[in-house]
């Protein structure tokens, strides 16, 4: 009988000791975790804020860069105005002019001139007065452009330039970020994505997820969502630490702690029986 009671008082040490030590080590690994993933998305975050900022100056920075070079020419000045020749340096600078669609305009709207590196149809925009930037979605093309205008001298008066940027799967591929996926969205539909073509299914599933943490929605340029994008970042990223971090610590804590009981229990068994048998005699 004292063996038996010995035995059901270890098994019962041994159970509580170790839900115990379950209970603290998945405490444990959720608060990690959860540290972890807030960590790493603030640094995504922080870190897309600063791309849509650095990107919108670097184009602006570049729009006033051809700009001055076009002017510089002087072929809009003369009459009739060179615009071959305009045509033939602005293909000559080719894939390192960041706008591959410009157009140059008249001060009332009308086309002057036009430049399509990319043979694509510029899309129309409508700008407001004083309004500098615009986006615009090509339904035919299926891409989405940033359209900069900046004033411009003809010679006799002054016009605009028109720069298109396209923003498509292999422009956001390259701001790309480790263990995320980059989707951009127009007016509720993704339009491009760091993954390509494909990249457009996952990311509509991903939205369907409605407000996942894992989902990193950053509008830009603007709040409104009809005149403005919105870059969406999701967190690929895995847990820092998975639930099969928790079974070897387990079996190094728990089979000792076993041994020990076993031995505590083992010699207060030992020590009663020789205590009875000092009694007999």
């Amino acid at each position: 009988m004292p063996q038996r009671r010995l035995a059901r008082q270890l098994i019962l040490v041994l159970v509580l000791c170790g839900v115990l030590t379950a209970l603290v080590s998945v405490w444990l690994l959720h608060s990690a975790n959860a540290k972890y993933f807030a960590t790493r998305r603030a640094s995504t975050e922080t870190h897309f804020v600063g791309v849509i900022s650095g990107l919108e100056q670097q184009w602006g920075r570049e729009a006033f860069s051809v700009k001055t070079r076009i002017e510089s020419l002087r072929y809009l000045e003369s009459r009739p105005r060179q615009l071959e020749a305009l045509a033939v340096h602005l293909t000559s600078l080719g894939r390192s002019l960041e706008f591959p669609l410009l157009r140059i305009e008249d001060a009332h709207g009308g086309v002057l001139a036009r430049f399509e590196y990319l043979r694509r149809e510029p899309p129309k925009v409508h700008f407001r007065a004083g309004q500098e930037s615009a986006w615009v979605f090509d339904d035919k093309g299926g891409h989405l452009y940033l359209a900069l205008r900046v004033p411009i001298w003809l010679g006799a008066e002054s016009g605009y330039l028109v720069l298109f940027k396209p923003i498509d799967h292999a422009q956001l591929s390259g701001y790309d970020y480790p263990e995320t996926r980059l989707s951009l969205w127009w007016q509720g539909r993704p339009v491009a994505s760091s993954e390509g073509r494909d990249g457009l299914a996952a990311a509509l599933a991903a939205s369907r997820r409605g407000d996942d943490p894992a989902l990193i929605r950053l509008p830009w340029g603007g709040a409104d969502p009809i005149e403005f994008p919105v870059l969406m970042v999701e967190l690929t990223s895995p847990s820092l630490l998975g639930a099969e971090a928790l079974v070897l610590p387990l079996i190094v804590g728990f089979v000792p702690l076993a041994v020990a009981l076993f031995l505590v229990f083992r010699g207060r068994g030992v020590a009663g029986r020789s205590g009875a048998g000092s009694g007999e005699r």
